[in-house]
């Protein structure tokens, strides 16, 4: 009955938000829940933990970057100290192509 209610809301959605996923399942959202404490910065050992998995290899795969940690990443590289290295601004400022390209991602 629950899968019901998500299909049926999720095609309901859908006609708002095309974003709104064809397979909706409980599991997206654990797994939704999961990627947010990722990006915030919570450690795997306590998402671990939050879902209940036995061991970290599982949590695992809720360990990938977006866009938005990747640049996070980059602009860290060119600050000492919290502090601007140079003037410069950076080739991937306001351009996720260019993150990605430099990722490897795309």
């Amino acid at each position: 009955m629950p899968l019901c209610f998500l299909k049926r809301y999720a095609e309901s959605a859908r006609q708002v938000c095309p974003e709104v996923p064809l397979s909706m399942h409980a599991h997206l959202f654990r797994h939704t829940r999961a990627m947010h404490l990722y990006q915030a910065g919570i450690p795997l050992s306590y998402i671990k933990d939050f879902l209940g998995h036995v061991s970290v290899n599982t949590t695992d795969i809720y360990a990938s970057t977006d866009t938005s940690m990747m640049k996070a990443a980059l602009e860290k590289i060119d600050r000492r100290d919290g502090e601007q290295v140079s003037n410069e601004v950076p080739i991937w400022k306001d351009d996720e192509e260019m993150i990605l390209k430099l990722c490897g991602l795309k």
